[in-house]
């Protein structure tokens, strides 16, 4: 368990937050994420960028950056009492967080893109399919092709870190189809790249 307080103590701007999302939706990320990579189990089905705080020192102040109803600034006491793991990646650093930000700020405002969810979907079911039936990854993903540049929560954290000029570490390529999934395996298989600043149940 880990408080406000932490986080403010903690974490800095352009760390990456993975929450758990027990609601209907949520559970339906997490089957498909556990379908995708063929292991049945996904922990984290949503994810925000932390901003930097009103003042513009490098520090925090709990606001975040996320695609929700709308791709908009909230703050992190809306997920009091639930599973989250914040993670940094090692590079960032102030200039690259500002560079990042630039990406977050000039998608504020968009409308989440809910139909793409189908196209995750068509993507994570054609994987399963594919390990399945030959025993290998999935090349072909219907995401590459989608059309505007309106991501969904764990597309807009990888594009802040692509605009901030830092590998991801996913095998995907670009930010189209990356998952919240993605960000919990990556941070576990690269530790080069990622540290782990904060994990378990948040509590304002």
């Amino acid at each position: 368990m880990f408080t406000i307080t932490d986080v403010l103590a903690l974490c800095e701007p352009g760390d990456i937050g993975l929450t758990k999302n027990p609601n209907g939706i949520g559970k339906l990320i997490n089957f498909g994420q556990g379908l995708e990579d063929g292991t049945g189990k996904s922990t984290y089905g949503h994810t925000f960028v932390f901003a930097i705080s009103d003042t513009h020192e490098f520090n925090v102040n709990g606001m975040i950056y996320e695609s929700v109803m709308r791709i908009s600034k909230n703050h992190i006491r809306k997920y009091h009492q639930k599973e989250m793991c914040i993670i940094r990646h090692k590079s960032l650093d102030e200039q690259k967080y500002f560079a990042g930000e630039k990406e977050l700020l000039d998608n504020i405002g968009q409308i989440y893109p809910v139909h793409r969810l189908l196209f995750h979907g068509f993507d994570m079911v054609n994987a399963w399919i594919k390990r399945k039936f030959s025993d290998k990854s999935l090349k072909f993903r219907y995401m590459k092709f989608m059309p505007l540049d309106w991501p969904v929560c764990s597309e807009y954290a990888t594009q802040f870190l692509l605009a901030a000029g830092l590998e991801t570490g996913f095998n995907k390529q670009g930010w189209r189809g990356i998952n919240p999934d993605d960000f919990d395996d990556v941070r576990k298989r690269r530790p080069d790249l990622y540290t782990t600043i904060l994990e378990g149940t948040f509590v304002v």
